[in-house]
């Protein structure tokens, strides 16, 4: 690694964040993109487990958090209005149910 012995690796909100359809987080479990893995598996991999180290910022776990319960009842929200929809259209043909 040339004059260096140590090399800081910082990630941010969006490199971690791990979204499917668009922009929708996984929220039934914490889940981070494929790039931190990889990358973590690159640096096992070329031996640099003693001259590489991953860091996250305090602040970007805070954002993690506040993306997910946003997102959270963002969505959750948005399917409550959607079963309402739902109920009127349908009446009493269908029933929608849900925990």
């Amino acid at each position: 690694m040339g004059e260096y012995e140590k090399a800081y690796l910082y990630f941010d909100t969006n490199a971690l964040e791990c979204r499917h359809s668009g922009k929708s987080l996984f929220l039934s479990r914490f889940t981070v993109s494929s790039l931190y893995y990889e990358i973590e598996d690159l640096i096992s991999t070329m031996g640099l487990r003693d001259k590489v180290e991953i860091c996250i910022p305090e602040i970007v776990w805070f954002e993690l958090q506040e993306h997910l319960v946003s997102h959270y009842r963002s969505e959750k929200t948005s399917m409550e209005t959607k079963i309402a929809s739902f109920r009127k259209s349908f009446g009493n043909l269908a029933e929608v149910t849900y925990e």
